[in-house]
């Protein structure tokens, strides 16, 4: 029932999201990936730089499937062809691990400013057994037109939730499936935005209208917001995984219950929005 979701990690080492929560204690992460082996949930992702890794693997088997990212090669100070090969096997020691599932670009632009050079590093993680599959986390669907047919990817990683349907309405969300690519999506709440009603007050006073118009369909079809996230991605079975950030483990079992709800609702189109200034975090 739980194979298609994935722990995302960014809080166990990192204040995250909106509301800047502070990073998880070791306690809460071991009760919530001892509760996630338990129900069958093998999926974790994580990042380098996250700098959680010897937080997770006291907690995580040989067992899990983890898809990590490389950090910001334009930001970090290494040589690429020396170096990243070693990043790698570093992050794999800490993780204790002998190889990854997936290793993304968390950049995927870094393929843009080092091309080839960086992909055939790639390539070579791959037949080497490092990892499994290789590819990269997007912030926009677009870059997917720049990148995807000169360096096709294993994996693509993107944000989807009912306000930010980019991925579908580009249609790459069909052309990655139809060319067999493994499918991640995070950003499922939007980084807890679309369930947190204080900071839609306080930060997002200029699309009062779009949060009513969401509430008052919530309200007509009593919901709660977290069904309705969970639901509007369930809805598209080609997902492979959902990416699913929490801050405890009563999070977590009030979404594993939603996810367990087999009932289809449909998502009303008018949800989606275009701005960027509110279904992009980047922009925030």
């Amino acid at each position: 029932m739980y194979s298609k979701l994935s722990i995302g990690t960014a809080n166990f080492g990192l204040n995250y999201g909106i509301n800047n929560i502070q990073p998880l204690c070791n306690n809460e992460i071991k009760k919530i990936l001892n509760y996630s082996s338990k129900i069958g949930i093998i999926n974790i992702d994580t990042a380098i730089g996250y700098k959680n890794s010897k937080k997770i693997q006291k907690s995580i088997s040989k067992k899990w499937r983890i898809t990590s990212k490389i950090p910001n090669l334009t930001k970090l100070n290494i040589n690429i062809e020396k170096d990243l090969t070693k990043l790698i096997e570093d992050h794999l020691l800490d993780l204790n691990q002998q190889k990854l599932h997936c290793l993304l670009l968390h950049n995927a632009e870094d393929i843009l400013n080092f091309g080839d050079k960086l992909w055939n590093i790639l390539i070579y993680l791959k037949k080497n057994k490092i990892v499994n599959k290789i590819g990269y986390s997007v912030y926009s669907p677009t870059i997917l037109n720049k990148l995807f047919f000169s360096y096709k990817p294993d994996v693509v990683q993107a944000p989807f939730n009912l306000f930010d349907r980019r991925l579908s309405n580009s249609n790459w969300l069909k052309k990655l499936n139809s060319e067999g690519i493994e499918i991640q999506i995070r950003s499922i709440f939007l980084q807890g935005l679309l369930l947190d009603k204080k900071i839609q007050k306080e930060k997002f006073m200029k699309f009062d209208n779009h949060f009513l118009k969401y509430y008052s369909w919530l309200h007509e079809k009593k919901l709660t917001a977290l069904e309705a996230c969970i639901q509007f991605v369930k809805n598209y079975e080609i997902i492979n995984n959902y990416i699913i950030g929490v801050k405890n483990l009563s999070e977590l079992l009030l979404i594993t219950e939603c996810f367990a709800n087999n009932k289809k609702i449909e998502i009303p189109k008018y949800l989606k929005s275009e701005e960027y200034d509110l279904i992009d975090p980047n922009y925030w």
